[in-house]
């Protein structure tokens, strides 16, 4: 992976990577791919300042989701949602260079060496944004292969990050059900529904 991160821009700029997408291949459930992804992460996540106003203004997207989902969830989900959201404290945060779309189809395998590609949706962020998509997906059912991106990254989400984890996950989940209603991906728009459940659940 080859980077420059030009924070006083905002740009990052990259390099064409040869390789061929994780996604459908052998290696998108090796544990070892897992663990040089969250080792690229870690060399991304470069700082980029506190943000006073990040979660205040997730919140309010949060909030203008659920009010776009009426219809698409059951009245009681989203009565949940809300309350969720209603009791999150939003407060200054660090931010991060951040991937945006952070999973397995934007790696690349090269012989034995993983690379990632498209940072169309990279932004300034919490580092936790991250992890939400690998969570809800390939992690799901393979605590494996969690614990072998977490020893790469060399940390995961603890209590100080919480607040922000689970707006992030709320919004996620949220935007999921309602862009994917949007373009008519039904099965998307379920994988969606499920995910804001076990948010909620847990």
């Amino acid at each position: 992976m080859r980077f420059v991160w030009l924070a006083g821009a905002g740009i990052l700029v990259t390099e064409f990577l040869p390789g061929t997408p994780v996604e459908g291949s052998a290696a998108e459930y090796r544990s070892e791919t897992y663990r040089q992804a969250g080792a690229l992460l870690a060399r991304l996540h470069r700082p980029a300042g506190t943000s006073a106003d990040y979660t205040r203004k997730i919140a309010y997207q949060t909030q203008l989701l659920i009010r776009s989902a009426e219809g698409l969830l059951a009245a009681g989900l989203r009565a949940r949602a809300a309350e969720e959201l209603a009791g999150i404290i939003t407060a200054p945060v660090e931010l991060v260079a951040t991937h945006g779309d952070y999973q397995p189809r934007n790696w690349l395998v090269d012989g034995e060496t993983i690379k990632v590609i498209d940072f169309g949706r990279a932004d300034a962020r919490p580092w936790v944004h991250d992890l939400v998509r690998l969570t809800h997906q390939q992690f799901l059912g393979r605590p494996a292969l969690a614990e072998a991106f977490y020893s790469g990254l060399g940390k995961q989400p603890t209590g100080a990050e919480a607040g922000v984890w689970h707006l992030e996950n709320l919004n996620q989940a949220l935007g999921t059900v309602v862009w994917a209603h949007k373009i008519g991906d039904a099965a998307f728009e379920q994988s969606g529904v499920e995910r804001l459940e076990r948010i909620l659940a847990g």
